[in-house]
């Protein structure tokens, strides 16, 4: 198996959903990783600094459990936190403060954990060269961040890598997603509630294999924008039985068609060739695979 050993890793957001499942990739690897995070409960943990990004003043205390081989950016204020401005302004701010730490401390590799959601709603695959069209501030605030990154880095020695995730889940998500409602509807003996025909799709990834695209990304030295997808589309009607025969129970009375689905033209697909080309990437937890380990992982089965 491949290793970082000896490499120190620097993750950003460490106590969030993806920080917090990268930071246990690297270190299962070999790597030394530290990680910050906002949280005071992060105090008592030697391996991450509790810091404000958003603060000058904190950001240059990374240095004491430095240097870095790599720094990975997941840190972010997430929607229905905080009013739209409050977020936008956040985080391209802690941005900003991350990127000039890293420039000035001559760091390698800066790698970005950006979103599939800048593209918009679009019916059609979308690569990485497709016109961004952001429908909210937190898409906007993606894209904004990963032009200020490479703005900033550009004649620099340090390489940018941002990897453009879509719908990652698992058993450390802990956000309202339709994943983890449809979960938790089968666990209470609740049929699954769909919207509209249920022909809605998206393109779900699993949690280690985030993980592994970026571990892949610092091996191979990768620099560009790449799309992070499980390469496998789903459609919501499809979602909701699989999810109901993981449980062991029947589609005929387990799901309900209820009013309409703004988003029933949606269907999202993210072509992973960039990535599989440059560092070898490629899903190896299938959306069936994934969905059982989440919901065991949850107690639910």
């Amino acid at each position: 198996m491949e290793t970082l050993n000896d490499q120190s890793i620097l993750v950003t957001g460490a106590s969030g959903f993806l920080g917090s499942v990268i930071a246990a990739y690297f270190r299962s690897r070999g790597a030394r990783v530290v990680g910050t995070s906002r949280s005071q409960q992060c105090q008592s943990d030697q391996e991450v600094l509790c810091l404000d990004l958003e603060n000058s003043s904190d950001v240059q205390l990374l240095g004491t459990k430095g240097p870095y081989d790599a720094v990975i950016h997941c840190a972010a204020c997430l929607p229905g936190y905080m009013s739209d401005l409050r977020l936008l302004s956040a985080n391209q701010k802690i941005t900003y403060n991350l990127v000039e730490w890293v420039l000035n401390n001559k760091v390698a590799n800066f790698l970005f954990a950006s979103s599939c959601s800048i593209y918009g709603y679009l019916a059609k695959p979308c690569k990485e060269l497709s016109i961004p069209q952001p429908p909210n501030m937190y898409a906007v605030s993606k894209i904004a961040c990963e032009y200020m990154i490479n703005a900033m880095a550009t004649n620099t020695n340090t390489k940018v890598c941002i990897l453009r995730i879509s719908a990652p889940y698992g058993p450390r998500l802990v956000a309202e997603t339709v994943i983890t409602r449809f979960l938790r509807q089968v666990a209470r003996n609740d049929p699954i509630t769909l919207l509209g025909t249920g022909t809605r799709s998206q393109d779900f990834v699993y949690q280690d294999d985030v993980a592994n695209a970026f571990y892949r990304a610092i091996l191979h030295n990768a620099e560009g924008t790449f799309n992070i997808s499980g390469n496998q589309p789903v459609s919501m009607l499809n979602l909701a039985e699989i999810i109901l025969g993981i449980f062991g129970k029947s589609c005929d009375n387990g799901i309900i068609f209820k009013g309409v689905d703004s988003q029933e033209y949606y269907h999202g697909c993210f072509p992973i060739s960039s990535a599989m080309h440059t560092f070898g990437f490629v899903p190896q937890i299938d959306i069936k695979e994934g969905l059982r380990s989440t919901a065991r992982e949850w107690g639910f089965i």
